[in-house]
């Protein structure tokens, strides 16, 4: 279902099978299959997103893709988009060979990154970017990163 009043709302759950996105977007040619539940909110005082049971993997554009994990996100705040609430299960998200996983929660969050080919996300980047970052949020801020660019 989707909502429109104060904003927009969903609570979708998606089972595919061979999903065809050329159908959608002439350019984006592939297969996708698997199942994804998202349920969120996004209007001027509350942002929220929630992927839950995420296990979806397929081509696109002769790229394979992988989908797994779970990720909650909550903003408060209307004037940023850094997230007051955070939880990653086993998030990971590839697509070709750009890896990104996260796990943890707002008291601590960790990203592994291996970006090898950033021109195969979008035609005007380049290089590689390959690290780790921790940060942790509560009881107070603090980010420990080494990264390779």
């Amino acid at each position: 279902t989707v909502s429109l009043l104060q904003g927009i709302a969903w609570d979708m759950q998606a089972l595919v099978e061979q999903f065809k996105p050329q159908y959608f977007a002439a350019n984006v040619q592939g297969n996708i299959t698997g199942r994804v539940k998202t349920t969120g909110r996004w209007y001027e005082k509350k942002k929220s997103i929630n992927i839950q049971d995420l296990n979806l993997n397929g081509q696109i554009n002769n790229k394979t893709l992988l989908g797994q994990g779970s990720l909650a996100l909550s903003f408060t705040d209307d004037k940023g988009l850094m997230p007051k609430q955070f939880q990653a299960n086993q998030l990971l998200l590839s697509y070709a060979k750009n890896l990104l996983e996260a796990s943890g929660n707002a008291q601590r969050l960790d990203l592994k990154i291996q970006a090898a080919n950033l021109s195969e996300l979008h035609p005007q980047l380049r290089g590689t970017v390959k690290g780790v970052m921790s940060l942790q949020a509560q009881p107070k801020f603090n980010v420990k990163s080494f990264f390779k660019i």
